[in-house]
């Protein structure tokens, strides 16, 4: 939010100050109209009588490549746009199926062969940023209950709806990311949303974090599906790890610096648990895999744990 001096000065019995000319232009106030003031103990906010967001719109004309048109419609996703025009052909309208499936409240209002009409159906009021969280880390223990399992007894089904879930962890993971940009620039929808300055960089790290730990997931349930079997001996492991997630969840949801001592206690005395040796290199390579994701879990529990540490102080 910008903030920008005005003067006091006094007419009559009327204290007045003149309003910011570039919010009068952006929010189409003329001479006449009327605003609306609302009055807290040190703040005051102004709106004006249409309360309604200002809608941004997007166009995309020339983009031939399909990976490149997902991450531009959702970069400005990103930003807060409602509406994205997109001229397509038969390769990057591929792009475009790709991207609706990774955000929430993205829709096709339009196709004409040749372009697309996505329409963005977010009220960022109705969110709160912390109920959001709390969705995604539930998503992601629930992932990482199934591989726990998987790893004590094989099950395949198991791990392709574990995969399947990392998607709705992704689409989650862009409309806080959305709300966290829009907050930074209206204070009133910061709080709104529930989140206020000092928190938005913590969150936006945790919010990373919590990403990172499907992503690894997802690629340590591909290679046990790769590897065709339990591996009991990583049991062990993973429980901790996992452990070590939930607790620095815990912790950043309720702000508390003891729960930030466990995980670091955990981390700091656990040690790595020995493996069969492999019958082969492929199968060597996935336990290699596993084991690299199982210990990147614990060291982004740790860097939630330090995050915690930081906002409680």
């Amino acid at each position: 939010m910008k903030k920008v001096a005005r003067k006091v000065f006094v007419s009559g019995s009327s204290y007045i100050i003149s309003l910011p000319k570039e919010w009068v232009k952006d929010n189409s106030i003329n001479p006449g109209d009327t605003v609306f003031v609302n009055i807290g103990k040190r703040l005051l906010a102004i709106h004006p009588e249409s309360e309604s967001p200002e809608r941004k719109i997007a166009s995309i004309q020339d983009e031939d490549s399909s990976l490149m048109l997902t991450r531009k419609i959702i970069s400005y996703y990103l930003a807060g746009y409602s509406t994205i025009r997109v001229k397509v052909n038969s390769e990057t309208r591929k792009g475009v199926t790709y991207a609706l499936k990774s955000l929430i409240g993205a829709e096709i209002l339009e196709d004409s062969g040749d372009a697309i009409w996505i329409e963005i159906f977010v009220d960022e009021r109705r969110f709160k940023i912390s109920d959001l969280l709390e969705k995604m880390a539930n998503t992601v223990y629930s992932m990482m209950d199934d591989f726990h399992a998987s790893l004590l007894k094989f099950d395949p089904e198991k791990l392709e709806i574990l995969m399947q879930r990392e998607q709705e962890v992704d689409r989650l993971y862009f409309l806080i990311l959305r709300l966290l940009k829009s907050a930074i620039g209206f204070s009133d929808l910061a709080d709104s949303i529930g989140t206020y300055p000092k928190e938005i960089l913590g969150t936006r790290i945790v919010l990373k974090n919590v990403e990172r730990v499907s992503d690894h997931l997802y690629t340590m349930a591909d290679s046990l599906m790769d590897f065709g079997d339990g591996i009991p001996e990583l049991a062990e492991l993973a429980a901790a790890s996992f452990t070590s997630f939930k607790i620095a969840m815990n912790s950043f949801f309720k702000i508390d610096e003891e729960l930030t001592r466990e995980v670091f206690l955990l981390i700091e005395r656990f040690e790595n648990p020995r493996i069969r040796e492999p019958t082969t290199v492929e199968k060597a390579i996935n336990i290699r895999r596993i084991e690299d994701g199982l210990e990147r879990i614990m060291g982004y529990s740790e860097d939630i744990a330090e995050i915690t540490l930081n906002l409680s102080v």
